[in-house]
């Protein structure tokens, strides 16, 4: 077969680690469709799923993770022995309410009247669609158990000090039948870079308007603060009257600015601790709770405060005494 001489052929090149061959590439927006039956204690169940045929280590390649079983075996899992699939979590997840389906059957509707499938293996999600996309319901079979071959496949190569160049697929695939053409070569890392593209907009809005809300807040806090020395002008003048020192009226006001900036911080971490469950949901790989930025960010926060109340504290150490005498 042309993908096999092909993976042979491109695997011989220098810089060419591995190579494997699927109908869609992440990213990419046509995925083959079909109809997927299984059995469950509930009665029959049939979904829409996304189909791919799969010839050689697509998981390797790809970096993906298998979580149950093993994957798709190019010479275990011959034309001629018992039909197999593999299945992604999220699929296993909404047919049969578990991750471990090992031994389940399936049938497809591309297979016709063939035997029903035995689940061998379970990938982690797949999310062809971008980083904010809903995990894939996604079937991978055998290529040579595979009845309705695609016209069209798609060479996945990953390299040993990179990516392989696009002329090194291009002359592998002209070597092997040059009337098949080769198109389309793009790096992954690069439609990776795309689907992100709104995604790190609204990353750059968001850090916009944070930079203004801390601006703002500082701002709230000193006009709180001063309000509040405003309030208790007379009760500074009396206290350095009666011999308090400026340094102390001054760490006093700077002490209750402190304590303004530390309640904010722990409300903001409580509010961040409850949205962190859903960035880590809806997008794939995110490290949402870092510690050591979440501590240096309230670090910040705090010495950003305390410099806040340098204003309010100056004109508190500065209380003159003869209000309280003129008062009285």
């Amino acid at each position: 077969m042309f993908a096999e001489r092909l993976r042979e052929t491109l695997r011989s090149e220098p810089g060419v680690a591995e190579v494997a061959f699927v109908d869609a590439a992440p990213f990419q927006r046509y995925r083959r469709q079909t109809a997927l039956r299984a059995d469950r204690p509930g009665g029959p169940f049939e979904i829409s799923v996304a189909l791919s045929s799969s010839l050689g280590p697509v998981p390797d390649v790809l970096g993906l993770s298998l979580l149950h079983g093993r994957y798709l075996d190019d010479a275990r899992d011959a034309a001629d022995q018992p039909p197999v699939a593999v299945v992604s979590r999220a699929l296993a997840l909404q047919v049969w309410g578990s991750e471990d389906v090992l031994g389940r059957t399936l049938n497809l509707g591309s297979d016709g009247e063939a035997a029903p499938r035995r689940v061998v293996g379970v990938l982690d999600d797949v999310r062809y669609g971008g980083a904010l996309a809903e995990p894939e319901r996604l079937v991978l079979i055998p290529h040579a158990q595979d009845a309705a071959l695609p016209s069209t496949l798609v060479v996945l190569a990953r390299g040993s000090g990179g990516v392989p160049a696009a002329d090194v697929l291009a002359r592998a695939a002209a070597g092997v039948d040059p009337r098949v053409p080769l198109f389309d070569t793009v790096r992954l890392a690069d439609r990776a870079q795309a689907s992100l593209a709104g995604l790190r907009l609204a990353e750059a809005a968001f850090r916009v308007f944070a930079a203004l809300a801390i601006v703002l807040a500082l701002m709230g806090t000193v006009v709180v603060l001063s309000f509040l020395l405003a309030v208790r002008r007379r009760e500074y003048a009396v206290r350095s009257a009666i011999g308090a020192a400026p340094a102390r009226l001054a760490r006093g006001v700077v002490g209750e600015g402190a304590c303004i900036g530390l309640a904010g911080a722990l409300t903001g971490l409580a509010a961040a601790w409850a949205v962190a469950g859903l960035v880590d949901a809806s997008l794939y790989g995110a490290t949402p709770w870092r510690w050591p930025v979440v501590a240096g960010v309230v670090a910040a926060l705090l010495v950003a405060v305390t410099l806040a109340t340098l204003s309010p504290a100056r004109r508190a150490a500065a209380s003159d005494p003869m209000l309280a005498l003129r008062s009285e």
